[in-house]
């Protein structure tokens, strides 16, 4: 009976404790004398001490309502993260007081360090750059914190399906090519048509492309019609633009029209139909021509174009007249600027790509320097990056010229406003000799591309 009575009472202590906590901390502006608060904090530290960790806790959150600090909130964080490191089960609320309290204190390099390391653990990018990003809103200047914001927003992850080979991002698609066989695959790496056919060109905004199955080539529309049957194989052709799309047949390209007919043209090369207009190359000389294939420019000695033979982008034309000089022009194809290099790299929708002296650097479209040549190799901005070449190796920087993307593939494209780009990289391939081989991956950027880089 004895023993009863004091275990009662020991509990109706206990409850005694809390009742006088709370009632000391009933409002969150209600001041703690400071010995009230060293009591509390006395029986906070002996509870730690004792391995009651929760009890602790809990009473460091209610000395916060009315005291909060920095130092109350290092031992309340303390206390959940010794509770977590011995049951597992503890770790959401170590990371709420983790969350609350760089939130309170965003320039406390410890509590935001701390939840960074476990935001980076759990790959958990997006958290990560929003928490740098605020803390450095609030004068956060920790170099080893501000340093890790682009490593969060440049994270990336590569697509699992490889490629030998791919046709440039256009609309919102890749032709790409597995094992001979050709398929689409979309800007945000979702297949939009197996690998199934022997060639396929690159497709248009519209989704009309060139398909080659079975010995023939169809032109097809996005709904899969066929609007015309080419009276022979095609395994070469541009970008259909316009009505028109050049096709290579016997060594020459010529330009053909809805229905698979061909218009006109033997051209050594041919691009894509913008705005009436189309750049071709014949007898080593290149021009623009109109619609009905006459000439409209004198000769020049190189037209810059990508992969689907597109030369004009953002009303940017990039081109050469003589050795040493690159101009820039408008879509009217009048000069607008000109700068000196030995070669340069189309305009996507940023920085020109450029090279002097055997490197390359970055001109903006009135033929400023902004970056100057120290790269083994690069391509024009795009959406905000640029792939550059480091020691045989490729990566990307941002406009800043930092290093965003480590060098280490083979090969870079130009990013699309999906944040995604075709990177080469090595992959084992258990049915050859030699395991290495070098495959194009899609490289995603897990934050993607913010509205501002993608102007």
């Amino acid at each position: 009976m004895k023993a009863a009575i004091t275990g009662v009472l020991a509990i109706l202590l206990l409850v005694g404790w809390f009742s006088f906590f709370s009632d000391s901390m009933t409002a969150k502006d209600e001041e703690l004398s400071d010995d009230e608060l060293a009591d509390i904090k006395k029986q906070a530290e002996e509870w730690v001490a004792e391995g009651l960790y929760q009890r602790a806790a809990q009473l460091y959150e209610e000395i916060t309502e009315a005291s909060d600090s920095e130092e109350i909130r290092g031992a309340l964080i303390n206390a959940r993260k010794k509770r977590y490191e011995e049951d597992s089960t503890g770790f959401s609320a170590y990371l709420s007081a983790l969350e609350s309290a760089a939130g309170a204190y965003p320039l406390n390099t410890d509590f935001v360090g701390s939840l960074l390391e476990i935001y980076s653990e759990r790959g958990n990018t997006e958290d990560a750059y929003n928490l740098i990003c605020c803390a450095e809103k609030a004068g956060m200047t920790d170099k080893t914190i501000i340093g890790q914001k682009n490593v969060f927003k440049y994270a990336y992850s590569l697509k699992s399906a490889s490629y030998e080979d791919f046709t440039g991002v256009s609309g919102i698609y890749y032709s790409v090519c597995r094992k001979g066989e050709w398929g689409i695959l979309g800007a945000d790496g979702q297949t939009a048509v197996n690998p199934d056919y022997s060639y396929i060109s690159p497709v248009s905004a519209e989704g009309i492309a060139v398909y080659g199955s079975g010995g023939e080539s169809r032109l097809l529309n996005g709904s899969n019609m066929v609007l015309g049957i080419f009276p022979f194989e095609v395994t070469e052709a541009g970008m259909y633009s316009e009505g028109l799309v050049p096709v290579k047949h016997n060594g020459y390209y010529g330009y053909y029209d809805e229905f698979a007919k061909k218009r006109f043209g033997e051209y050594e090369y041919a691009c894509s139909y913008q705005n009436g207009m189309a750049a071709v190359s014949k007898n080593g000389k290149q021009y623009i021509i109109n619609k009905e294939g006459n000439e409209i420019t004198d000769a020049f000695y190189r037209i810059c174009c990508d992969k689907n033979g597109i030369f004009i982008n953002g009303s940017v034309m990039v081109a050469s007249k003589s050795k040493g000089f690159f101009e820039i022009y408008n879509e009217e194809l009048e000069k607008t600027a000109e700068f000196s290099a030995d070669d340069a790299d189309v305009y996507k929708n940023g920085y020109i790509a450029f090279q002097s002296g055997g490197k390359w650097g970055f001109a903006d479209t009135d033929g400023n320097v902004v970056i100057s040549p120290e790269y083994d190799g690069a391509k024009s901005f795009s959406h905000g990056l640029a792939a550059v070449c480091l020691n045989g190796k490729w990566g990307f920087i941002n406009t800043e010229n930092k290093l965003v993307i480590d060098c280490v593939f083979d090969g870079a494209d130009y990013f699309n406003s999906s944040g995604c780009c075709m990177v080469m990289t090595e992959a084992e391939n258990p049915e050859e000799e030699d395991p290495a081989i070098k495959q194009w991956q899609l490289l995603s950027l897990k934050l993607g591309i913010t509205e501002q880089e993608k102007k």
